[in-house]
């Protein structure tokens, strides 16, 4: 009788065991997906802030082209005309 009731306390902690097991797994399961969620979103926001950096960056040197442009036809007129 002694034996059947350790068999049976054994039974319930295994189960517990398992129980832990499984919840344990399923929270890291989430976590990784929390994580690669993240690492996903991150990604979308630096390839967004280079397309938005390099944009700047090119309107930065064309509106510096024009101003030298504008430099050059100034020196042209004043060269030509005084």
């Amino acid at each position: 009788m002694m034996l059947d009731l350790m068999c049976l306390d054994e039974y319930e902690d295994d189960e517990a065991g398992q129980k832990e097991r499984k919840r344990e797994d399923a929270i890291t399961q989430q976590n990784t997906m929390q994580n690669e969620a993240i690492y996903i979103y991150l990604y979308r926001l630096y390839i967004l802030y280079r397309f938005i950096y390099i944009y700047i960056d090119y309107i930065y040197y064309i509106d510096l082209y024009i101003s030298i442009y504008r430099l050059y036809i100034l020196y042209r007129f004043i060269y030509i005309y005084i």
